[in-house]
């Protein structure tokens, strides 16, 4: 997997490259700030979120390539048959400069770019290198690209980037575009950096008018929850391409027709204006505080619904003027384009040797700095910066001004996970009367699973950046949990008004100077069907045991998972048919043609003869009904730190008292 940070990916060759920045070179004249909003149909925004946050010039900005400054970088001969190819990936014909292959490329603004064919070392990672990348060095580009670097090729032309790694990430890559130019966007090669199971993938089809376009079925157009009354024949005749090079979605005539109907009913109280070039579908919203806007969804052939961020419903113009992101085209032969101002906030995921393309919408609300009155970004120089190498392990990355951080985990039993962004100060509401005015967090731009669709984490370690920390002179450190089964529903409590001493025993959590940030436990013992183990308790303090709710599987000493899983096996005889294992899950059943099974009781031993006993639904974790597995594993290594995981901890009232160094459980905690 490679994953790269973007401000637009830009796919196919016919396409208005780079109209992303659209709303970048129209000026505001107005720092009005409103709502949009109120209602399931329609949303809720601060329109600052829609402002442009910068002005680009027309110089380049990145770094330019300088082939004589390369000592692997060769021109493509004019004889040579990649220089034969370029005709059908451009749609002109190469020329010649001596003997060198020369390009031309022109796109549907007029853009352009001019320059010589050659080959280069790409290096994406250390490890991930590709010797004789073709690309197209530019000599003279103008239009709106100016400012960047360059345009990276993603459609199924032989030129792409994605068909000249296809031996190492197999035509797999996703995106996620950014929404202003103060975000940062993530572009991925290969299928590392997603999780198939948080996505909803529908078909991607092969044009032959086409054949380097990715197109979609669309079969449908929502507006405020209700489906437009469309044909998909609409839609089918012409076909419709997904497009990042293109801002605004195009759709047939008949179809937008049909949304501009709906949507200019669902406004019909704000004032109309002209429009702007092909946005036929204006506002002036002066005097307005907040304003209602319907929701857009559109609906994708195998029942597959991406409703539309409403930075993708409304683009600012200028002078509190905002229009409908959408247009038709003028013939209903045209094929239809979705546009990359829709596809922002999503993750949008190729599959182009499978044939299908998936996203994933964010399930909770996305915070949006920009719409916040109250939030900061940290700098690179400020202490709080400092103290995330501590906090996360890694460097801070200050190749802007702006303090960013990048965390990754080893990784669970669904795979590893990862977040990428920027520290910043906002205003932490707890209650009315419980509020935090500076508080430090990670603004996450790029966050792989497990957290794909969560409004985000919550650090609750020792560490002086975790929101234990922070409200410490509120709560003193003091904060209880119960984590839900899929049918319960849990709480998080700070202070000490969410227990009751009389349920909870407590167990000594000193601090380790080895590991200061995390919370050791006395783990001494496992007993299995009320029997314990035959493991020393020397086994489990040698390496020391920490409690942990951002791993899911228990990881034991390999001696004590041992014993463990041959105490369930023997107790679980006939009991379901065993077969191989999933992921590094080792004990797994298949329970498809079972109605009930019986299984033993597990419960943990502490010191200060503390017995903890494990819910039922926590000792066995179900993938699916025929990879049903024992929720333990084995440690590779007896000196690894054994990890009490959050599975473990389900329904279960789990009290830290961290000045106290203790911590307490008690049973029943969730309702």
């Amino acid at each position: 997997m490679a994953s790269i940070p973007i401000t637009i990916v830009s796919i196919g060759h016919v396409f208005y490259a780079f109209l992303v920045s659209l709303s970048i070179f129209l000026i505001s004249s107005s720092n009005k700030v409103f709502a949009v909003g109120g209602g399931q149909t329609f949303h809720t925004i601060q329109v600052t979120s829609l402002l442009p946050s910068s002005v680009c010039s027309p110089s380049t900005k990145e770094p330019t390539f300088n082939p004589s400054s390369s000592k692997s970088y060769r021109n493509i001969t004019c004889d040579s048959p990649r220089c034969s190819q370029l005709a059908s990936a451009t749609g002109v014909s190469p020329r010649c400069a001596t003997t060198t292959c020369v390009y031309g490329i022109q796109y549907g603004d007029s853009s352009f770019s001019v320059g010589l064919l050659g080959s280069e070392k790409l290096t994406l990672t250390p490890s991930d290198v590709f010797p004789r990348f073709i690309f197209g060095c530019g000599k003279n580009n103008q239009g709106l690209f100016r400012g960047a670097a360059g345009l990276l090729g993603l459609d199924r032309g032989p030129f792409s980037t994605v068909s000249q790694t296809a031996f190492k990430y197999g035509k797999y890559f996703s995106y996620c575009l950014p929404s202003d130019s103060s975000s940062t966007g993530t572009l991925t090669f290969g299928k590392g950096g997603t999780k198939s199971t948080y996505l909803k993938f529908t078909p991607l089809l092969v044009n032959p008018k086409g054949t380097t376009f990715y197109f979609v079925d669309i079969v449908g157009i929502e507006v405020g929850g209700q489906k437009l009354p469309i044909s998909e024949s609409v839609f089918k005749t012409p076909g419709t391409i997904v497009d990042s090079g293109t801002v605004i979605t195009r759709l047939q005539p008949g179809a937008y027709a049909a949304l501009r109907t709906s949507f200019r009913e669902a406004t019909k109280d704000y004032n109309r204006t002209e429009g702007v070039s092909i946005l036929d579908t204006c506002y002036d919203f002066t005097g307005y505080d907040t304003v209602r806007v319907p929701t857009i969804s559109f609906l994708f052939a195998r029942n597959i619904e991406v409703p539309i961020d409403v930075s993708g419903i409304l683009v600012y113009v200028g002078s509190s003027r905002y229009c409908l992101a959408f247009a038709g085209n003028s013939d209903a032969s045209d094929v239809g384009i979705f546009g990359n101002v829709q596809q922002q906030t999503l993750d949008v995921v190729y599959d182009v040797a499978g044939g299908k393309i998936g996203c994933y919408n964010q399930r909770e609300p996305i915070f949006n700095p920009s719409a916040s009155k109250s939030y900061r970004n940290i700098t690179c120089d400020a202490p709080q910066c400092s103290q995330l190498t501590s906090a996360t392990g890694v460097s801070t990355d200050c190749s802007t001004a702006t303090c960013a951080y990048d965390i990754q985990d080893g990784g669970d039993i669904e795979g590893d996970s990862s977040s990428v962004g920027f520290l910043g100060y906002e205003k932490l509401t707890i209650t009315p009367s419980d509020v935090f005015p500076n508080f430090i967090f990670g603004c996450g731009r790029n966050n792989q699973y497990p957290f794909y669709d969560t409004a985000g984490l919550l650090g609750l370690s020792r560490d002086p950046l975790s929101a234990v920390s922070q409200t410490a002179s509120k709560y003193g450190k003091y904060f209880s949990y119960c984590l839900p089964t899929p049918v319960s529903t849990g709480t998080l409590t700070f202070g000490k008004g969410g227990t009751t001493s009389k349920n909870i025993k407590f167990t000594p959590s000193p601090v380790n100077p080895k590991a200061p940030s995390f919370y050791f436990v006395d783990l001494i013992g496992i007993k299995v069907g009320g029997r314990r183990i035959p493991v020393s308790e020397s086994v489990f303090k040698t390496p020391g045991t920490i409690i942990d709710t951002g791993t899911v599987i228990t990881r034991l000493p390999s001696a004590a998972y041992a014993a463990l899983r041959t105490s369930f096996l023997e107790a679980t005889e006939g009991s379901g048919f065993r077969y191989g294992g999933f992921s590094f899950l080792d004990t797994c059943y298949n329970y498809n043609v079972y109605d009930a099974v019986k299984i033993p009781t597990i419960s943990f031993l502490f010191g200060g003869n503390i017995e903890v006993p494990i819910s039922d639904v926590g000792i066995l974790y179900f993938h699916t009904l025929d990879k049903v597995c024992l929720s333990f594993a084995g440690n590779s290594d007896a000196s690894d730190v054994s990890i009490l995981g959050s599975l473990h901890q389900e329904t279960l009232d789990v009290v830290y008292d961290i000045a106290g160094e203790k911590i307490g459980f008690g049973t029943g905690g969730c309702s």
